[in-house]
């Protein structure tokens, strides 16, 4: 008899899972039971799916190493068999994943068959990927580029666990897994809705402002809870009127700050470009390779050639990136010839709530949550340097929100 639910999350050491679950707990196990364990520890169903879909070019003997290790512990190889069946359910499996938290090994070890855990469930839908990518006829060099991110996760993972193998990019993945993530050229290129909580609109020369709507803002700007911007005293929540005539609300400037004073943009002068839950494209930047603005310009025409050809009824509103690449801060830090600070300027920028230690996970492979000794950090590269000076005093580098117009 298999055990209970609550017995088996007990006994791998998951401390939350999505309720839903229970409804399929039994049916899962009585498979596993009927089957003798799950295909999802088998190393010949990757190598299958590797032989069809060259899916796991850098990764595979891990990936089959790791489900032999599996195998080997019946309370893993079982949460394996709920969390594939899981993904496999699309319908749920955002939000399963999301009230999902994967066990972990004892603190200061590592153990590749918990460890790749969420690794191998994730890579068991490169299948159902594929399939949903070919159906619009995508090259295939596309669809190569973007089901090998599934496998990517390990050697992210590797690089920041002093080469150990593991994953912990199930959660992002799901955007592959469904067909809106994709590499295209330099970026990755998301098929989304725009979240952010302000309006853009756009006058006949082109020029475009944003106003806010409903966020809380420090009385310096920034939105109220971001790393050094706690106090309330003097903070305020614009909101964004429309009249027959006229849209009124606070302005946000070139550095992404809010203002305290409302503007009045007049109907007959400004339209309304982009509001919450529009189609747009987002951009997000994959560790590596150059941002230079021929290289990312010609990303850009490639994204745009690809979304008309193979999603014709995605009638996106522009292109937005949410990074602590778009800081403003980096100006000073990385001056104006950067990269960088080129791709930042390319964007019209909103704040947003931001813990300030993004750059601790991207650049110095730290956990993002925590506090860092700065004096340990790197300093390999001229951008490492830049913010290791900039923390020693003090500082922050903040997500930043960003548009710009197709």
């Amino acid at each position: 008899m298999y055990p209970k639910i609550d017995e088996l999350m007990s006994e791998v050491g998951c401390s939350r899972w999505p309720d839903r679950w229970r409804d399929i707990y039994d049916e899962v196990m009585e498979g596993y039971e009927k089957n003798g364990g799950t295909h999802l520890c088998n190393p010949d169903f990757y190598r299958d799916l590797h032989k069809r879909y060259e899916a796991f070019p850098r990764y595979l003997e891990v990936i089959c190493e790791a489900a032999k290790k599996i195998e080997e512990s019946k309370p893993l190889s079982r949460l394996l068999a709920l969390l594939g069946a899981s993904l496999a359910d699309r319908e749920h499996a955002w939000a399963d994943v999301a009230a999902f938290s994967a066990p972990t090994p004892p603190c200061g070890t590592r153990d590749l068959a918990t460890d790749m855990l969420t690794g191998l469930a994730t890579v068991s839908m490169l299948e159902y990927s594929h399939e949903k990518l070919a159906e619009r006829n995508i090259p295939r060099e596309i669809i190569l580029a973007t089901t090998t991110m599934l496998e990517a996760g390990i050697g992210e993972f590797a690089k920041r666990h002093n080469g150990a193998y593991g994953y912990h990019l199930m959660n992002w993945n799901q955007r592959a897994i469904d067909g809106t993530l994709f590499r295209i050229g330099r970026l990755e290129i998301e098929l989304c809705r725009y979240e952010s909580r302000s309006a853009v609109f756009e006058n006949e020369k082109g020029e475009l402002i944003a106003l806010a709507d409903g966020d809380s803002f420090h009385r310096d700007g920034i939105v109220l809870g971001s790393a050094g911007y706690k106090d309330d005293l003097g903070a305020f929540t614009p909101p964004l009127l429309e009249s027959e005539d006229a849209y009124v609300g606070n302005p946000y400037d070139r550095l992404g700050r809010c203002s305290s004073e409302p503007i009045k943009l007049q109907k007959s002068e400004w339209k309304k470009l982009l509001s919450h839950g529009d189609k747009v494209i987002a951009l997000h930047i994959p560790v590596g390779g150059s941002l230079a603005p021929d290289e990312v310009d010609r990303t850009l025409e490639l994204t745009k050639r690809f979304v008309a050809e193979y999603f014709p009824e995605w009638d996106y509103r522009g292109f937005t990136c949410e990074s602590w690449l778009l800081d403003p801060q980096l100006e000073a830090l990385l001056g104006d010839e950067s990269n960088i600070v080129k791709f930042g300027r390319r964007f019209l920028r909103v704040s947003v709530e931001s813990g300030g230690r993004s750059p601790n996970y991207f650049v110095f492979m730290r956990p993002m949550d925590e506090e860092v000794d700065v004096s340990a950090l790197t300093e390999n590269t001229r951008l490492e340097r830049a913010l290791k000076e900039h923390y020693s005093k003090g500082g922050f580098i903040y997500d930043v929100f960003g548009y710009f117009s197709k």
